[in-house]
């Protein structure tokens, strides 16, 4: 059973996309510091393929690390499209593994020191990042990722596992979770975020008005998509006692 001291925590997040409408049927379940007990448990509570389970079992047969010992295991559903992933943290660098009707896919999660803006522009072009309206919108924003370190991240992405830490990085996540934003206090801000990426924004106070009392955990942004999560209040302050 698990352990009501390392609950589970559970996060939601919304993809915004240059084309399709918003998809906020995600779910995202998280262990932090977790036991091999807990992991195992948690993954037969969400129903997790065995193959999925096995890329955390036969972690030290895939990867060559000093370690393998686990800082945060989690669990991602898409209940839309009938995805699922798995992927556990190893001294902050992420290890993923997906499966859906397309396939299986592996990801890689890297920490970037600094704000990675020549590797962005390179994604997306030369437009205006999400980053940089966050920036112009509030000066303690800018502050914040400006001056604290290894709070962003790049992803890589490949079908084939051998490749994974080659191919080009294909998404920029930024861990806001400190500043503790709210979703009903920055509305105004997520609106300018999705236009500066072109996203469909079509029903977005339906999703606003739903979520008001979220608190924004992490921005992500894919050279056509935006991603939002987003974990309860009550959640948050329990993380922010630890």
């Amino acid at each position: 059973m698990q352990d009501h001291r390392n609950p589970i925590i559970l996060e939601g997040s919304c993809k915004f996309s240059v084309t399709d409408p918003y998809n906020d049927e995600r779910l995202l379940a998280l262990l932090d510091e977790p036991t091999d007990e807990e992991i195992i448990n948690c993954c037969e509570k969400f129903h997790i393929p065995e193959f999925l389970v096995d890329f955390y079992k036969k972690r030290k047969e895939i990867w060559e690390l000093p370690h393998y010992d686990i800082c945060e295991f989690g669990i991602g559903i898409d209940f839309r499209f009938l995805a699922c992933k798995i992927y556990y943290n190893i001294d902050g660098h992420t290890y993923s593994a997906g499966t859906s009707n397309k396939g299986t896919i592996y990801k890689y999660y890297r920490p970037v020191e600094n704000y990675p803006k020549p590797q962005i522009t390179k994604l997306i072009g030369k437009k205006e990042s999400i980053f940089e309206v966050l920036s112009d919108y509030k000066p303690e924003y800018k502050e914040y990722y400006h001056n604290k370190t290894f709070i962003f991240f790049e992803e890589r992405i490949s079908e084939d596992i051998k490749s994974l830490f080659t191919v080009e990085p294909n998404c920029y996540h930024l861990c806001i979770h400190d500043l503790g934003s709210k979703v009903k206090e920055n509305s105004e801000l997520i609106k300018r975020l999705l236009i500066s990426h072109n996203c469909n924004i079509d029903n977005i106070d339906t999703w606003l008005n739903k979520h008001d009392d979220k608190i924004i955990t992490w921005l992500s942004l894919l050279k056509n998509h935006v991603s939002i999560y987003y974990e309860s209040e009550e959640s948050f302050n329990k993380r922010k006692k630890k």
